[in-house]
């Protein structure tokens, strides 16, 4: 799991836009930590990745997005928000 985790943070880092990393903060008034992708950028990485994770079992895919929500990171919260979204269908009342 944490092979997954780690190829997500690494094409982000690859995908870095100096643009996008220099203009983030602007539209915040908290101080917030970012890598600066591309929203579309992040929405491609977590698709492609969320399929190497898809038939793990629903807990272990939340303990992933767990990890994602504690790294402060916005765009490692956006692939938080779109794999639990991915999950939607399985959601119990």
């Amino acid at each position: 799991m944490k092979n997954i985790i780690e190829t997500v943070r690494n094409q982000l880092r690859e995908n870095i836009d100096i643009k996008t990393q220099e203009n983030s903060q602007r539209f915040f008034k908290e101080k917030i930590n970012f890598y600066g992708v591309k929203v579309p950028a992040v929405n491609k990485i977590s698709k492609d990745c969320f399929k190497e994770i898809k038939t793990l079992e629903k807990a272990k895919v939340f303990r992933l997005i767990e990890t994602f929500w504690q790294s402060g990171i916005i765009e490692e919260s956006f692939v938080a928000c779109n794999w639990t979204y991915a999950l939607r269908k399985s959601f119990l009342p």
